[in-house]
This record gives structure tokens, C-alpha cells and sequence, in this order.
């Protein structure tokens, strides 16, 4: 689809003959907008106000609002990102360990010296874990 400045817009639905065609109707299960609905506010002109579009398409005002705001079609996934435990570096023990012994440092302050002395971002429930199971050498 082409605009009236000339430019071609990103947010093309595909043609009623492609095999994305059906893709126009299909939303997740907690969706209230399908990818027509979501293309349709997208493009309406800025005079048309998100309470006018809500009741047009039986949906809130602020859905209309979030899809206005964006610049895609398609849901972001609603999984939680994958972070799994990043496993800290025998070198990186070794400096919170030799910190600990130097400093006779607590916990907290020893928390607070490792991210400042060194930049290492470790939590402090990760940090009472290392020192458990080092305390023999402390």
C-alpha cells in the first residue's frame, strides 16, 4: 500500500489471495484484536480519537491506544525470557574470596565493595551461597 506522500507503509496487510491471508484472523487466545483490527488503527488518520476507534471495534480505548503506539502488527511473545543461572568465573570467586579475607568485610559491605571495587554485578544471595561454601578457607 502506498501512502499519500509516496511511501511505501511497513504494515502492509498481504493480500486476500496469499496463504498469509488467514493469518488476518488468527489471534492468540487472550488477544481482542485481530491483525486487520490492529492495521485498520494503525492507519486511521490522527482526527479519529482512540474512544471513536474503541467503540468501532468493540475494544477499550487504551487497547486502541497501545496498538496507535506501536509499529507492528504481530503479538510479542508473553513467555517469560529464558535467563537460567550464569555461572560465575573461577577468577571472579577468587577476587570475592581474596576481597573477603583482605577487608574482613560483612555481607552487605562486601556486596556493596565487589560492585564497586570490581564492577561485578553478583546478588547477594549469590554472594552468601559462594562464601557458605568456601568458608573453610576464610
Amino acid at each position: 500500500m502506498v501512502r499519500r506522500n509516496g511511501q511505501k507503509n511497513g504494515n502492509t496487510p498481504p493480500d486476500n489471495d496469499s496463504p498469509d491471508s488467514a493469518n488476518l484472523l488468527k489471534k492468540h487466545p487472550n488477544a481482542t484484536t485481530t491483525l486487520a483490527i490492529r492495521y485498520a488503527i494503525q492507519t486511521a488518520p490522527k482526527h479519529f480519537k482512540n474512544v471513536e476507534l474503541a467503540k468501532r471495534f468493540g475494544i477499550s480505548p487504551r487497547t486502541v491506544a497501545r496498538w496507535r503506539g506501536r509499529n507492528f502488527l504481530f503479538d510479542r511473545s508473553s513467555a517469560t525470557e529464558p535467563h537460567g543461572r550464569q555461572k560465575l568465573s573461577q577468577e571472579v570467586i577468587e577476587k570475592i574470596l581474596d576481597l573477603r579475607k583482605r577487608e574482613k568485610l560483612a555481607l552487605d559491605p562486601l556486596h556493596k565493595a565487589i560492585a564497586q571495587r570490581y564492577g561485578i554485578n553478583v546478588s547477594r544471595s549469590w554472594l552468601a551461597k559462594i562464601l557458605a561454601k568456601n568458608q573453610s578457607i576464610l
